[in-house]
């Protein structure tokens, strides 16, 4: 089976998660046989793949990474520059696309999330073949759960409606697509995403921080600094911790558009001296920081699915996850919270701090359930969707 995989971004060059789960599962489907074809638009420096991987566009070229866009957006929010930017350069990705299949051959497309529509269109229609749409997040979660229309909820729907067959990554996210897009259920999957344990188990750095070093306690959270995110609920639970626990220092670990008004609203809080910005984490920096944790905490407003709850599971650390999360219609051993209640929270944090037998437990039981979330899993269920519409 012939697969056309059209991309934004891959490791080590990364945005946020999409990248990495994009890499998991293509890399998971190349281990089972398919003869998969990463299409990206621009040239990057790649990890070791088992996929092949063409480009679009050359070296230093015209696009900006996802978080370039949003951080643009919002410093030029009059304009709504850097949106329209963005949307023409997913256009030229579709040009460029188009061009490009001259004399190929494939079964069928499949393409994740909205930067990939229109070339993934263009794509499927060249080709005569299926359109698999992934859907790993859409401008309702990067909304905060608001409603919203204009140019990239318009794309987001044609690539739906348009696909034969549209995977979501979660349960969550399946009812956001079915009932805002009006796409009815059963074109609908869920296949949520895994892990890679083989690849997460060789970044073995064992050092301790200085900060732990000292006897601290790291409250942490991880991800793009975005109202999806939920940063600033973060901070407004670390507050109340802070009064609780002389020793506590929140890490944010992570850049995003959001950062300035984070640490404004570190100052008016009083805590400023008790949060770390780490800046952007490649994923080695990141497991140091996942080792060294206390507690993780995911206070997303609208998270479709939440990879770095898993990743974290893997190297042990005790989680505090927004009931808001697609992930936790697979990983049970955590605490959960809404994620505006910052007293639920904070309580919830103080208590995996203070208690032994709590923190033992959700740290060993989660990282032995997360040992079913291989990529294998996601990827044996893509490849029996590939051969449904195929039959």
């Amino acid at each position: 089976m012939r697969v056309l995989m059209i991309g934004w971004e891959l490791p080590p060059q990364t945005s946020g998660g999409l990248g990495f789960a994009v890499a998991g599962l293509a890399s998971a489907l190349a281990r089972l046989g398919v003869d998969l074809t990463m299409i990206l638009p621009r040239q990057q420096p790649l990890n070791n793949f088992p996929f092949k991987v063409k480009f679009a566009g050359v070296k230093n070229g015209i696009y900006l990474s996802s978080y370039q866009h949003f951080h643009s957006q919002n410093t030029n929010p009059a304009k709504n520059f850097a949106n329209q930017d963005l949307i023409s350069q997913v256009h030229q990705f579709k040009a460029l696309v188009e061009k490009s299949l001259a004399g190929e051959a494939y079964d069928v497309v499949h393409a994740h999330d909205w930067l990939c529509g229109p070339p993934a269109l263009a794509a499927a229609e060249i080709l005569q073949k299926p359109l698999v749409a992934q859907i790993h997040s859409t401008e309702f979660d990067r909304n905060g759960g608001n409603s919203v229309g204009g140019e990239i909820f318009q794309i987001e729907k044609e690539m739906v409606e348009g696909a034969k067959k549209v995977i979501a990554v979660s349960g969550y996210t399946k009812k956001i697509v079915t009932q805002n897009y009006q796409i009815p259920e059963e074109k609908v999957e869920v296949i949520h995403n895994g892990v890679d344990r083989q690849e997460l188990g060789k970044l073995n750095d064992q050092k301790e921080l200085a900060l732990k070093a000292k006897g601290k306690k790291l409250i942490v959270f991880a991800g793009r600094l975005a109202l999806q995110k939920g940063p600033d609920w973060f901070l407004k639970a670390a507050q109340i911790v802070a009064q609780h626990d002389k020793e506590t220092i929140f890490v944010i670990a992570g850049d995003g558009d959001m950062k300035e008004q984070l640490i404004e609203l570190a100052i008016n809080l009083g805590i400023a001296d008790r949060v770390v910005f780490t800046g952007f984490l490649d994923q080695e920096q990141l497991a140091v920081i996942y080792r060294n944790a206390d507690v993780l905490i995911v206070p997303s407003v609208s998270e479709p699915f939440g990879l770095v709850a898993l990743e974290a599971s893997f190297f042990g650390t005790p989680l505090v996850i927004s009931k808001n999360s697609g992930v936790l219609e697979i990983l049970n051993h955590c605490l959960t919270v809404d994620f505006w209640d910052s007293f639920a929270t904070a309580a919830k944090i103080l208590a995996i701090l203070r208690y032994r037998e709590l923190n033992w437990a959700l740290k060993n039981n989660a990282q032995a359930e997360v040992a079913n979330f291989a990529w294998e899993r996601s990827a044996q269920k893509c490849f029996s969707l590939y051969q449904e519409i195929l039959n």
